[in-house]
């Protein structure tokens, strides 16, 4: 009877050790997709053009083909005559006023602390601005978008010196160079931020994203081996996928991961703390990868059990809302999918006035 007990005994403490073993890692990866515009333009919507004012300040630093580089909106047709939408630009004047002369006092200190002596220090600092309006409207004269661009009054500073009079004789001899330095970094800040905003509105952009799976990482688990195999085999599916291309046949690719990573939901069925970590681990992994395949109900599914799991249950709450908002985008965009071509060449502008 006793060596009935101790064996039992060392199954058990044999059973704990394996089940402090469960480590899960992340395993990154990267995968192509297309972005969806959070305001879709109306159906047919499919090319663009330019309305710009801008004055001299602004075109010395940032001409007009500048300006239509940088807003490229990726997915649409940019024409010159006409677009389904006009981007209507209105750029002042980058103003430089208020020039003053600044000073500090530094106290000068031997080794001991002792104060030994002074110096002054002289700067010009001034006041510069700049301000845009963008508007886009459709080609019927609806107004779409409205917003206004640039900075408001910010301080100038220039370098310090020792000659007082060193400061402002820089400043006036170089206040128009010092103007185009100015205008050429706001300029080019407040575009690229309007080329993201406008894109984000109404682009269809290409972008690597990075994500990842939690995976086992217990080399002495009796899973360790069937989840390298699997993670393998996920990295050859998602390899294949690429925002042009329909996305069937990455999911083909998906079938043997999915499958796995089900059967542990069934075959992993105990309470202790390390089965609820593994499975866990399965059902994140099955919703992540239901996200990159475009089939956000199923994400959810997997999201809720990994609740009811009772393990990491936030990671199940975040998983729900990125699934959600991934149906929300489907449906204002009208599409199922992240994965399709667009060949812009195709576009015209619209007909009639």
């Amino acid at each position: 009877m006793k060596k009935i007990t101790l064996f039992i005994t060392m199954l058990a403490t044999a059973s704990m050790l394996v089940a402090q073993k469960v480590d899960l890692d992340r395993f990154n990866f990267r995968y192509l997709t297309r972005t969806l515009p959070t305001n879709p333009l109306p159906d047919g919507y499919k090319t663009y053009h330019f309305n710009i004012a801008s004055s001299a300040s602004v075109r010395e630093v940032y001409n007009d083909d500048r300006i239509k580089q940088t807003l490229t909106l990726n997915g649409l047709k940019h024409n010159e005559g006409k677009g389904h939408i006009t981007i209507n630009m209105n750029l002042g004047e980058v103003s430089l006023k208020n020039p003053e002369l600044k000073e500090r006092e530094e106290v000068i200190k031997d080794k001991d602390g002792k104060e030994t002596g002074r110096k002054k220090y002289y700067w010009i600092e001034a006041v510069y601005a700049w301000t845009g309006e963008v508007n886009v409207t459709d080609y019927k004269g609806t107004k779409l978008y409205s917003t206004t661009i640039g900075v408001g009054n910010t301080i100038w500073k220039g370098a310090e010196s020792e000659n007082k009079g060193t400061p402002g004789d820089y400043y006036n001899n170089n206040k128009y160079a010092i103007r185009s330095a100015i205008a050429t970094d706001v300029v080019t800040n407040s575009m690229q931020r309007l080329s993201f905003g406008l894109n984000r509105m109404y682009g269809y952009g290409t972008i690597t994203d990075a994500d990842f799976l939690w995976l086992l990482d217990s080399k002495k688990h009796p899973e360790n081996d069937a989840m390298k195999k699997a993670w393998a085999s996920f990295k050859e599916a998602v390899s294949l996928m690429n925002e042009k291309d329909e996305i069937t046949p990455v999911k083909e690719k998906m079938i043997p991961v999915i499958q796995y990573l089900d059967s542990l939901k069934t075959r992993i069925t105990g309470t202790e703390k390390a089965d609820k970590k593994l499975r866990y681990a399965a059902y994140y992994s099955l919703a992540k990868i239901y996200l990159i395949l475009d089939e956000p109900d199923k994400a959810i599914k997997e999201a809720e059990l990994l609740i009811v799991n009772d393990y990491d249950t936030n990671d199940g709450k975040t998983l729900i809302s990125l699934a959600n908002d991934l149906k929300a985008s489907f449906e204002k965009n009208k599409i199922n999918t992240r994965h399709f071509p667009i060949d812009i060449s195709k576009y015209s502008a619209p007909e009639g006035n």
